[in-house]
């Protein structure tokens, strides 16, 4: 008996609606809604019978939907399982700090920022989403994004009071002008973590929430206006069609499965271990594999471009569908240490908000990004609570100097 997708499709939107009825207030609700768009989105568009990108293996559709029903399933169960923690309840405070040493980071990149915009406003709107991340150039432009995701992480730790809060707003703005003007959608994933923190966390004014979400709309609205800019090639009739075809997961996906059908058996692990090896700097040691370049040369050896990978997938293509849950459990075990320990340390906070964007921009990338950027992101926050503490030392010194010195003359 052939599998139906649609089976899955359905089944896996009945899940979703139970478990937002059930816990509504859970910070890894919108990282499965997210999964669900990027994966099921598609499936929903070739159900209708709309266009889809050309490069999809149909036949290997219901197997894609099974996967990513058991991710979702995975997800639901295991987050319902292990609930997160109520801080309103327990009326949680957390000490704002003004972290000096941000202040050249966000100066340089304020710098870089405004440098790029004026640059790609003088080009005109003729440049493609791929011609404008050329035009920046690729050895920067995805660096910053990556630093952008480091710094705005601290957003819910900083002391709103401070200058350099003033600076942090400013760098803010104009990332989410380059995102805009660049066609990166990593802003969507970001702001919204910080929104749920913000509302999951804090007793909030009504205030405040109209705030939220007239914010939450133009956020909206903007990341409507990247998906249409992305998909400016793909030939949607519809702005609907053009949002639901934003996940190319299910591209991945058919293709990773019929590669494993047709040429190759499964990968038992080598990919996860060939991650962890090249945590380590590659100046000391690397491998040359690596599974997006990997999937570049089984799909198209010849093509300029990369065409991306997802998580799922490379569960499957270790580990079959057992890879799948361990992916998704592993991700969901992981969020509920980090989002039922910050009341611990602000560096918890700061590592949740980043975590849950990072996780939902890790989707559509390998354990090697996700592994390297979580591990980035610690090593970054630890530097820079290092760093602001070395100045606040030395500043004490040189005020405590010039208050003895001042006494002497007397």
């Amino acid at each position: 008996m052939q599998e139906s997708y649609e089976f899955y499709l359905w089944l896996s939107s009945l899940i979703i609606v139970i478990k937002l009825l059930i816990h509504f207030k859970d910070p890894m609700n919108i990282l499965i809604i997210f999964y669900y768009f990027f994966t099921f989105g598609t499936v929903i568009n070739y159900h209708l019978g709309a266009p889809i990108y050309f490069g999809i293996v149909q036949e290997y559709i219901p197997m894609a939907c099974k996967i990513f029903f058991i991710g979702i399933l995975t997800m639901c169960s295991l987050s319902f399982i292990f609930k997160n923690l109520n801080y309103k309840e327990k009326n949680l405070t957390i000490k704002h700090y003004d972290v000096t040493s941000l202040k050249p980071l966000l100066i340089l990149l304020i710098v870089f920022s405004l440098y790029q915009i004026v640059l790609l406003l003088l080009t005109g709107d003729s440049l493609s989403k791929v011609e404008r991340v050329a035009f920046v150039g690729p050895s920067l432009h995805y660096p910053y994004l990556l630093i952008q995701n480091f710094l705005i992480a601290y957003y819910l730790i900083l002391d709103k009071k401070k200058l350099t809060f003033k600076f942090f707003t400013l760098n803010l703005a104009l990332y989410l002008c380059y995102c805009l003007m660049t066609g990166e959608r990593d802003f969507v994933f970001l702001f919204t973590s910080i929104l749920i923190h913000n509302l999951l966390l804090f007793k909030q004014s009504r205030k405040k929430i109209i705030l939220y979400s007239f914010f939450m709309i133009w956020m909206l609205i903007g990341a409507v206006g990247v998906f249409l800019l992305r998909d400016a090639s793909q030939g949607s009739e519809s702005i609907i069609e053009a949002l639901l075809n934003q996940g190319s997961i299910l591209f991945i996906n058919t293709n990773v499965i019929k590669y494993l059908e047709l040429n190759i058996s499964s990968f038992n692990g080598f990919t996860y271990l060939n991650s962890f090896i090249n945590l380590i700097p590659s100046w000391i040691y690397h491998t040359d594999f690596n599974t997006v370049s990997w999937f570049k040369e089984m799909y198209a050896p010849a093509s300029n471009s990369g065409y991306g990978f997802a998580l799922d997938a490379e569960g499957f293509m270790n580990f079959g569908l057992a890879g799948v849950f361990g992916t998704f459990f592993f991700i969901t075990v992981i969020q509920r240490i980090i989002y039922n320990n910050i009341d611990r340390h602000p560096m918890m906070l700061y590592f949740s908000t980043f975590y849950l964007s990072f996780s939902m921009y890790s989707l559509r990338n390998d354990s090697l990004a996700f592994f390297k950027g979580n591990l980035y992101a610690i090593i970054f926050y630890v530097v820079i609570h290092l760093s602001s503490r070395f100045y606040r030392i030395l500043t004490s010194q040189a005020q405590g100097k010039n208050f003895f010195e001042s006494t002497s003359s007397r």
